[in-house]
């Protein structure tokens, strides 16, 4: 495929529309006034299209006032006859457009779904492109062919390219790839190969570009990102030379190719946070846009050293080939566009780098002759080009010179860093064993390679350093490999297993053979462990010449799992030692002869090894010798060298993760994924393992993944992924599906899970009855699972995926939480009822203590008077404190809050509502405003009745946490508000005597609450107490009977293990809003909106989690509800620009939770409003989904969406319609009319027969839906009055453009048969 512009160069023709500019010779073109202009932008080529040439175009800017982006495509009429229209989706002859995702052929709809990437959402940087192929026309995204959309262009006539710069689109460019032809050497004519002077802030360019050093070396290890100061030609090498290295930091060198121009680009902190336009290699894996598309290439960046060569070549044949020191890895990606720089990253360990510029011919004679594959000696010969103009980097990160000598190169490079890349770049290596005291290992000889005589299903690599069973999935054996020479006597060698399946029994299998390997007849059936002159453990036996030796070797190669390194070795005396995982198992057997060759059968489940570095039996500790005797199998915990444990995380962890505040805190620095920690410990029986969200990722998609696991961190010498653990006795909750060894066991479990918000906590605990508990924002979500038949210690594993970016563990300890099986018969509070609480002796320098600590004192100025309580709020106790003496010549007024923080953290700041971190605080901020701050944010504003500056003496203000972590704010004994938060255990009270408010004495904790409590204070667990009041059996823990939260009305009541905590619905208390639209509604709750309230909580049992935090959760629009409310016309409008819709009188309303996105996109404001009805039985599983699904979509439960029954006739249906879309109407009369949409389900409640309806409120995105007349009743002529009919259907076939709003539930009593 001929993808470069050797054959015409394409420029914009000159005329285009009324608000396009070119400019750049032809080559660029912007839209004029993009932020107040969306359309009139349309270009078109000044060539038509040359078969097998790409015409593409590079992203340059975008903008965020509008929806909709980019469009392109061909038409047949030449550029001197084109008219040019306000849109391109406006042509209606001789063209075909690619819009979003579909493509559109003169004007309408040719192919719905063309390709998975919407072009509308590409961003800055993103190439788009048109190709002819002979009569057939491929649309590219970044290179990649997404395939034929149109099989019939015309055969003779010409078409040519057109772009439209629509909605976000403000800015393209066509790229301008080397006229050089593809098998051209460099010459002088050609712009010298450099670094661009433009680069990342942590690095600097010297040498005329030939140069480029990180700044900080050993303070800071990312931020260092070159680019080539032009694109590359085609099997043209981007080279570079490792100068300047540290020990300090994890991970090395990354390098690849980008659409990104140097000058253009905004450089990410890491290579591998690059999300478009990327191609690169990090480590041994390929990455593509953050995804890894390829796990192991055949070497490791990682172990280059200084001296060493890497480079990087996209070849005519679009594909991206690695170089390391002049040998050719392989093929890394395929489908590279043309026009793509070089890029390199100075990460981790590498510090300086150095572009080389050599002909082939050249290159091959210095490099080949001086370097060995990435990791190898020097070898002999020229050794100046390694030597010459290098340095090393002191920990201070000072540059020390290195002097030429070849003896100080050969030194050097013979003691080595066996680093393994953890994705904490603070983190040592992790093999510093004893043996040398400054963790290295001394290599011996040159590194160890496979023999290139072998079994018949193996494949190996380039270098030799990787095989793998081909066909792993259908071919059980044959993949037996040798050394390719003889074991040194005392020198390991190690493999470790890259690739493991769990559909196989047995596993690697590894000994050795005095048997040169070429001498062996391989066959599909060959044995290893009949191989003549062989020792081969298989599983825990060693056998020799086919016959069992040692029957229980101390290690079981069966039970080894991806990750696992296992070694091999030979002593000087004859010994045939094992270790798995650095540690030295002992002798299995005595008297093996010198000579003999290493073997590994890649055997069973093991799928692929790869040579590790070999070393010295000094470098492992060595185990008592076995042989002759019984040994018990020893846990690989008990053999793992000893890693320092600083905080509640294990140090060992996924290689994206990056450890912070002494091991309590776990950020994922790159990827979506690799992101996986475990507990420092195994968790004890009841003990909490609970983390706190601080960070998301808006741009992945996916959940957090918690549960149990009996895999030890230690036992791997690097993490895997999560589901590698799966197989090995763990327990995972992902969202709402729970998996016992990666076996799904439900999918409707916590789902709330799937809608994680920062400063929310997870917790998982293993319960004295060996159930599986998993607490969300402190509350128990009910059993997860059963663990039974596990006498290993459990460890808690957390794998930091997808949106999940970062955690802080906030609790690793025994738990006092109530739980549904075994609830404890007393919570004891941290000080007892009578006993009288004090302020902590630390405190702001304005304060005295006074009355034992009871009374806090501001004894001059107006700030600087924080003070803390001496011990935690027991959950359920009121915080309060009484105002004891006030100053009116100051402004401003006492703060109250509660905090994670210890006193001397609190006392560091001058007011209460600046306190960072897990604070919460009440403070006045105007003469009418009292503002409730989180983490030192102002959140949210408290009702216009709640004003702390009208505080007198005797006044008492105080804040409770409840048991499920809300927090509740009370002013003289009355709870006026619940706060917009979930509270953790454990917080202290923080007072801050500012302004007026001079002195306050400390209550002694309160459990009652005074007689003018408000109607808002009734259980967050129960449903109001009415004509149609709930009738459950509730479960009060002694502690918790006398608390605010006990009412005689409503009592509180734990859910059902079963429940997940159903949604409580108490009755209204402040003005409601719908929309944006107040009415006033009646105090007391309505019956028909209690019973439909018990149908939601009762019947439907839907998780709280759905539903909104903050306002009224449920609003009543029946006949009298909005006759008392003066509520007279149903039609609204929303989105810009305005559409209009209707309530839906007669139904009750249920707000839901809104997704993140919904605030970042503006949807509530500029989306519109529509309703899409569905059947009752729908309901839970649209919920999970968080969305609508089209129809042959799967739901979670596995069952397969269907288009419903009526919908359609054979008499009317509009010509050539898809109907596998996803209808909704602005009229929710139109919604609720007949079965079609909202399919009536019967209920009983209380006794009675209701039938009963169920709609959503949808918002939808301008412009992603279509508007067509009513498909049910077509004979109707007027269905809605506030509607013509030819505008009640609204169909979509994008999921991303509709977010759920509003749940409506409508009931109708039926008569008793």
């Amino acid at each position: 495929m001929a993808t470069s512009n050797d054959v015409v160069r394409y420029k914009f023709f000159g005329s285009c529309g009324i608000l396009a500019e070119i400019s750049n010779d032809g080559a660029t073109a912007q839209r004029r006034k993009p932020q107040t202009e969306f359309n009139n932008a349309v270009l078109i080529g000044n060539e038509p299209l040359v078969d097998g040439v790409l015409f593409q175009v590079r992203i340059d800017k975008k903008v965020t006032s509008w929806t909709g982006s980019i469009l392109i495509g061909v038409t047949t009429t030449a550029p001197e006859r084109f008219k040019f229209p306000t849109t391109l989706s406006a042509l209606v002859e001789g063209c075909w457009i690619l819009s979003g995702t579909s493509v559109l052929k003169d004007g309408k709809q040719s192919i719905i779904e063309y390709t998975p990437i919407n072009i509308e959402t590409l961003d800055e940087g993103n190439l788009v492109g048109v190709m002819r192929r002979g009569v057939a026309l491929h649309f590219y995204v970044n290179g990649q062919d997404l395939g034929v959309a149109e099989k019939k262009l015309p055969a003779a006539g010409k078409v040519y390219p057109i772009i439209d710069l629509y909605g976000r689109c403000a800015k393209v460019t066509i790229p301008q790839p080397s006229q050089a032809t593809a098998n051209s050497s460099m010459t002088s004519s050609l712009e010298q190969l450099c670094f661009h002077s433009r680069a990342g802030t942590n690095v600097e360019v010297k040498d005329n570009g030939m140069r480029a050093q990180r700044k900080a070396a050993s303070g800071e290890f990312n931020n260092a990102i070159v680019m080539s100061n032009r694109s590359l030609k085609d099997n043209e090498l981007f080279e570079i030379q490792l100068k300047g290295m540290v020990e300090r930091w994890a991970g090395s060198v990354e390098i690849g190719l980008t659409t990104h121009s140097p000058t253009t680009i905004t450089f990410p902190s890491s290579l591998t946070n690059l999300a478009s336009g990327a191609w690169l290699v990090s480590g041994s894996s390929v990455v593509h846009n953050r995804d890894v598309v390829q796990e192991n290439i055949g070497t490791s960046l990682d172990q280059l050293q200084v001296g060493d060569y890497v480079g990087i070549m996209r070849n005519s044949n679009s594909t991206m080939t690695l170089y390391v020191n002049g040998r050719e890895v392989g093929v890394a990606c395929t489908d590279i566009p043309p026009a793509v720089y070089g890029i390199v990253d100075l990460y981790g360990r590498c510090v300086e780098v150095a572009m080389v510029n050599r002909t082939q011919n050249n290159r091959n004679e210095e490099v080949l002759g001086t370097r060995g594959i990435a990791g190898g000696m020097s070898r002999s010969g020229n050794q100046k080009a390694a030597s010459n103009y290098s340095t090393t980097y002191n920990e201070t990160g000072s540059v020390q010179g290195r002097s030429g000598n070849q003896e100080a190169v050969q030194v050097s490079e013979s003691i080595r860093t066996d680093a393994v890349r953890t994705g904490n770049p603070q983190a040592k290596s992790e093999n510093q064993r004893s043996g040398n005291p400054d963790g290295t290992r001394a290599t011996l000889g040159p590194s160890l390679k496979f023999h290139s005589w072998c079994g018949v299903n193996v494949e190996l690599s380039a270098d030799m350093g990787v095989a793998k069973r081909r066909q792993h999935d259908k071919l059980l054996a044959g993949a037996a490999v040798f050394t390719h020479q003889p074991l040194l006597q005392g020198v390991w060698f190690e493999v470790v297993v890259s690739k493991h399946a769990e559909f196989w029994n047995g596993s690697l299998r590894m000994g050795v053979c005095g048997t040169p390997p070429e001498t062996v007849t391989f066959l599909p059936t060959t044995e290893v462990i009949h191989i003549d002159q062989s020792w081969v453990l298989c599983g825990h036996v060693l056998y020799h010449h086919g016959n069992p030796l040692v029957p229980n070797y101390p290690l079981d190669l069966d039970d080894i799992c991806e990750g696992s390194t296992v070694g091999i070795m030979v002593t000087s005396d004859g010994e045939l030692h094992y270790a798995l995982n650095g540690r030295d198992l002992g002798c299995a057997e005595r008297g093996i002869p010198t000579g003999v060759y290493g073997m590994v059968d890649i055997y069973g489940q093991c799928v692929q090894v790869v040579i590790a570095q070999q070393h010295i039996v000094g470098d492992l500790t060595i185990g008592p010798s076995v042989v002759g005797d019984h040994v018990t199998f020893i846990p690989t915990t008990q053999m793992a060298p000893n890693i320092p444990i600083r905080g509640p995380i294990h140090p060992k962890c996924g290689t994206n993760i990056e450890l912070a505040m002494d091991g309590s805190m776990a950020s994922r620095v790159r990827s979506y994924k690799d992101g996986v920690v475990f507990s420092a410990h195994p968790l004890a029986m009841g003990e909490m393992f609970k983390i706190e969200i601080i960070k998301l990722a808006d741009n992945w998609k996916g959940f957090l993944r918690i549960g149990l696991t009996s895999c030890a961190p230690d036992s791997f010498s690097m993490i895997p992924s999560l589901s590698t653990l799966l197989p090995k006795h763990t327990w995972i909750v992902n969202g709402s599906t729970v998996t016992e060894n990666g076996t799904i066991l439900t999918e409707t479990y916590g789902a709330a899970l799937c809608r994680l918000q920062i400063r929310d906590t997870v917790g998982i605990q293993l319960q004295s009855d060996f159930t599986m508990h998993v607490f969300l924002n402190g509350e128990d979500l009910g059993i997860a699972t059963t663990i039974t038949a596990i006498s290993q210690r459990l460890f808690a594993v957390v794998d930091v995926y997808g949106p999940i970016a970062a955690v802080k563990v906030i609790e690793a300890q025994k738990s006092t939480y109530i739980t549904h099986q075994a609830p404890p018969k007393s919570l004891e509070p941290a000080v007892k009822d009578d006993e009288e609480v004090t302020f902590a002796t630390t405190h702001s320098e304005n304060i005295r203590l006074e009355n034992g600590g009871r009374c806090a004192f501001r004894f001059k100025s107006y700030s600087r008077g924080l003070v803390v309580t001496s011990v935690p709020i027991p959950n359920g106790q009121l915080f309060q404190v009484e105002v004891m003496e006030v100053k009116p010549t100051w402004s401003g007024t006492l703060s109250i809050g509660v905090t994670t923080l210890p006193s001397a953290q609190v006392i560091s700041v001058s007011k209460a509502q600046l306190l960072p971190g897990q604070s919460f605080v009440v403070a006045a901020t105007g003469e009418k405003s009292t503002t409730f701050y989180i983490g030192g944010q102002e959140t949210d504003h408290l009702p216009a009745d709640i004003n702390l500056l009208n505080l007198k003496v005797g006044d008492t203000v105080g804040l409770l946490r409840h048991i499920s972590g809300a927090l509740h704010f009370f002013l003289n004994g009355v709870d006026m508000v619940k706060l917009p938060c979930t509270v953790p255990e454990g917080v202290y009270g923080v007072v801050d005597l500012y302004g007026q408010c001079v002195k306050v004495s400390l209550k002694p904790w309160h459990d009652e609450v005074s007689p003018g409590v408000k109607p808002s204070l009734q259980g967050p667990f129960t449903v109001q107490a009415a004509p149609f009041a709930v009738q459950a059996t509730p479960f009060i823990p002694q502690a918790t009977q006398a608390t605010p939260f006990t009412t005689q009305a409503a009592p509180i009541s734990l859910p059902a293990p079963a429940d997940r905590r159903p949604l409580s619905l108490p009755g209204p208390t402040a003005l409601p809003k719908v929309l944006g639209v107040p009415w006033e509604l009646p105090l007391e709750i309505c019956n028909y909106q209690n019973t439909c309230n018990k149908l939601v909580c009762e019947s439907l049992l839907l998780p709280e989690a759905f539903f909104a935090t903050k306002g009224e959760r449920s609003q009543c629009l029946c006949k009298d509800c909005c006759s008392r409310g003066a509520v007279v016309s149903p039609v609204r409008y929303a989105g810009v620009p305005k559409m209009k819709y209707t309530l839906p009188f007669g139904w009750v309303e249920y707000k839901l939770e809104l997704p993140p996105r919904a605030k970042s996109l503006g949807a509530e404001g500029q989306w519109y409003v529509a309703y899409h009805g569905t059947a009752v039985g729908n309901v839970r599983s649209i919920l999970d989904c968080g969305g609508l699904l089209l129809p042959g979509d799967r739901r979670l439960r596995g069952d397969e969406v269907k288009r419903p029954d009526g919908h359609y006739t054979e008499d009317y249906k509009p010509p050539n319609f898809d109907v596998n879309r996803i209808f909704m109407t602005p009229s929710a009369k139109y919604c609720g009319l007949g079965e079609v949409y909202t399919k009536p389900c019967r209920h009983t409640i209380s006794g009675k027969e209701y039938s009963a309806k169920v709609m959503f409120q949808v918002l939808i995105e301008p412009g992603t839906f279509q508007i067509s007349a009513q498909t049910v009743d077509p004979k109707n002529a007027n269905i809605d009055e506030h509607f013509d009919n030819s505008e009640l259907e609204w169909s979509t076939k994008s999921h991303v453009s509709i977010i759920l709003h509003h749940m409506y539930v409508k009931l109708e009593r039926q008569a008793t048969q």
